[in-house]
C-alpha cells in the first residue's frame, strides 16, 4: 500500500515515480532530481579484482535498481524524463554524471570499453541550460585522473528567470551530512539554487527519485511546496525523518 506522509508544506509518496506520477492531481512549477545512476554493475566502476573495485562495489551493493542493461536502463530515464514534462510547467533539474566501462572488467561483462554519457539521452528534450557541478573531490579508479564533474540539466524554459549571479559552473562541496546515510547524497546547495533561480515563493517543486529527501529540505528553506516520490523504504522512512526534522527546526526558530 502507497504510503503518503504531509510534513509542514511537503508531501511525500513512496512508491513507483513512473506510476504516481501520472496521477498528480496538479502540475509542478519545477522539477528536482538526480536519478539513481546504474552504478551496481561493477563495469562502471572499475575492475572487482583491486582493491578499489571491491569497495566500490561493496559501496554500492544495496542501492535499489541500480543494475540495469545499460539501454534498458537509459530507457527507463528517458522515460521518467518525458512524464516529468508532462506535469512540468517550468524547468526540469536533472542531475546525472559520465560514466566509465574500460579494461577487461568491461569484457568480463561483456560491454564495450566506452563512456556513458547522460548526453546520450538527454539530449532529445529540450535543453535550456547546462551546468557543470565541481564537486571539489572525487574518485580515482584504476589510476585515472579525479573525476569531479557532474552535470545539472535544464531542461525546458522556467516559469521564472533569477539568476542569482551563477555561472554555468557551480562548485560546491560534494562532502555528505554526517546523519545522511544515503549512498550518493547531493548537498543541499545544488537543489537550492535549482530552485532559486526557476521559481517563485510558494511554487511547488517534485522530485521523483527523492532519496534522502534533500530537495525536501531546500523547499522548506525557500518556503516552496514539496512533492518528493521514492521507491525505496529505507531510503522514504530517511527522508521523513529528516524533513521532520528540519521542519520542527524551522519551527522553533519562528517561534
Amino acid at each position: 500500500m502507497t504510503r503518503c506522509v504531509q510534513i509542514d508544506n511537503c508531501m511525500l509518496i513512496e512508491g513507483d515515480c513512473l506510476e504516481i506520477m501520472p496521477d498528480l492531481e496538479n502540475p509542478v512549477d519545477a522539477v528536482v532530481t538526480s536519478p539513481p545512476y546504474n552504478l551496481k554493475n561493477r563495469a562502471w566502476i572499475g575492475n572487482s579484482d583491486t582493491r578499489i573495485g571491491r569497495q566500490m562495489g561493496k559501496k554500492y551493493a544495496d542501492w535499489y535498481q541500480d543494475d540495469m542493461p545499460e539501454a534498458e536502463y537509459q530507457k527507463w530515464q528517458i522515460h521518467a524524463i518525458t512524464e516529468m514534462l508532462k506535469i512540468c510547467k517550468g524547468s526540469v533539474f536533472y542531475n546525472h554524471r559520465p560514466r566509465y566501462a574500460w579494461g577487461h572488467n568491461a569484457y568480463k561483462y561483456k560491454t564495450k570499453s566506452r563512456v556513458y554519457h547522460p548526453w546520450d539521452w538527454v539530449s532529445q528534450f529540450p535543453i535550456w541550460c547546462e551546468i557543470i557541478w565541481d564537486k571539489k573531490s572525487g574518485g580515482k579508479p584504476n589510476g585515472r585522473v579525479f573525476q569531479v564533474d557532474e552535470r545539472i540539466y535544464q531542461i525546458q524554459r522556467p516559469i521564472v528567470h533569477n539568476y542569482c549571479g551563477y555561472s554555468s559552473v557551480w562548485s560546491i562541496s560534494s562532502k555528505p551530512e554526517k546523519e545522511n546515510s544515503h549512498v550518493c547524497p547531493f548537498p543541499i546547495e545544488i537543489p537550492e539554487r535549482c530552485i532559486e533561480i526557476s521559481t517563485h515563493e510558494n511554487s511547488i517543486v517534485l522530485d521523483p527519485f527523492m532519496g534522502s529527501g534533500t530537495t525536501g529540505l531546500a523547499c522548506l528553506k525557500t518556503h516552496r511546496k514539496f512533492i518528493g516520490i521514492e521507491k525505496d523504504a529505507a531510503y522514504f522512512d530517511l527522508a521523513c525523518e529528516r524533513i521532520k526534522k528540519a521542519a520542527s527546526q524551522l519551527e522553533l526558530h519562528l517561534l
